[in-house]
């Protein structure tokens, strides 16, 4: 018991903090515990979450509620996502393949490097025409709509996520609710679409 009180009275006198005879004991012991959880969050930047994911076909990766691009290469494998208070990094296997700054409103993060490369080219041509097929069946208005986010975005790539969610709400609500939808006067986001088409059911 001794050695413990020896240990405790240690720890109390390396805390920095003056122990106040008139200050009741529970008072002092929460002024001590304030000053160690400042601390701790003064420090938490340190610390990091890691997390492994799939590259979609976008060439990016979800990290939060931003998407941040790796290299084109790696589109369907598994990679480790690292996010620290500033930064994320993507690592294949040990390599480290992407570094950003973190972002919190952003939707997208890219680096043009990852996207210039003949094969990201290629790829992109081709999910191009795939998502404008899919949306030509459905009707004027759908593919209208497809293609203004397409032509809108920086990459096209940043549009593919929209289109896909898009284009799966033919097979909720039916291809000519949607086209209708996608027709009706102001309609931009997908949140427009889904008010409409929630309203019709």
């Amino acid at each position: 018991m001794k050695v413990k009180l020896q240990v405790l009275a240690a720890e109390w006198n390396s805390s920095g903090l003056d122990y106040y005879p008139a200050e009741p004991i529970q008072r002092a012991l929460e002024r001590v515990e304030r000053c160690r959880l400042n601390a701790l969050i003064k420090t938490s930047d340190a610390f990091t979450h890691r997390k492994s994911v799939k590259v979609g076909l976008s060439s990016h990766v979800k990290y939060g509620m931003v998407f941040y691009s790796v290299p084109y290469a790696l589109v369907g494998q598994a990679v480790e996502v690292e996010a620290s208070a500033d930064r994320v990094r993507v690592y294949n296997g040990q390599r480290l393949v992407a570094d950003h700054p973190r972002q919190a409103s952003t939707y997208y993060q890219t680096k043009p490097a990852h996207m210039r490369t003949r094969g990201a080219q290629v790829a992109r041509e081709r999910s191009r025409d795939r998502f404008m097929s899919w949306a030509i069946r459905i009707g004027r208005n759908t593919t209208k709509w497809v293609r203004t986010r397409m032509d809108q975005a920086e990459y096209p790539e940043h549009a593919y996520e929209s289109c896909r969610r898009l284009l799966s709400l033919a097979n909720i609500h039916g291809p000519k609710r949607l086209e209708r939808a996608c027709g009706r006067r102001g309609v931009r986001t997908m949140d427009d679409i889904r008010k409409i088409l929630s309203r019709a059911d």
